[in-house]
């Protein structure tokens, strides 16, 4: 069971209507994915992407549905938790200048990652 319940985090199946460890309604906040994001918000935005084949739409919803990483498959942006951790692992690897330069670097790349796409489900 490759998605989570946004009440528990326990596994659930992607078509599942209840939660089966702590009965929370998933048709009212649907499954959410490892990285937090709604699958059912994934499952809209792939449908509506007109530069994919039917086939490719097929493909890239069975893989949400089996819990692959939205955001490695270029559907959805990281959190800002995410995007920082990322840059700070990168700035401390590549030494900085400044303090203040780190910190411009890292409020671009949030704001360039969040920047559209699909948002973590606030349930989370």
């Amino acid at each position: 069971m490759p998605v989570h319940c946004p009440t528990c985090e326990g596994p659930v199946e992607a078509t599942a209507k209840f939660c089966l460890k702590c009965g929370h309604d998933l048709l009212v906040i649907g499954p959410i994915t490892s990285t937090g994001h709604d699958v059912r918000q994934l499952k809209e935005l792939i449908r509506g992407r007109s530069d994919l084949a039917m086939a490719e739409k097929f493909d890239l919803i069975a893989k949400i549905e089996e819990g692959a990483n939205p955001i490695e498959l270029g559907l959805a942006a990281a959190s800002e938790e995410d995007a920082a951790m990322a840059l700070s692992t990168e700035s401390v690897s590549s030494a900085p200048e400044s303090t203040e330069s780190t910190m411009d670097a890292m409020s671009s790349a949030v704001t360039s990652a969040l920047g559209g796409g699909i948002q973590r489900n606030p349930a989370a």
